[in-house]
């Protein structure tokens, strides 16, 4: 839906996570959310397919066409 493209582009979990692979210390470092809220997200996300999980606990974002 519109709203869910509009939230996903300024929530601030996408904008730091970027298309760069990062680790879930790097994330909770650069947004301050606790572990167990930030795991919740990323699982979201990557439900969403907004994100992928990559070796090595690390996390990337999923370019869409």
């Amino acid at each position: 839906s519109e709203g869910s493209d509009f939230e996903s582009e300024t929530d601030p979990l996408l904008k730091v996570l970027g298309f760069e692979a990062m680790s879930l210390d790097e994330l909770q470092d650069f947004t301050g959310i606790d572990t167990p809220s930030l795991q919740v997200k990323l699982l979201g996300l990557e439900l969403e397919q907004r994100i992928m999980r990559l070796p090595g606990g690390r996390f990337q974002r999923v370019m869409r066409g």
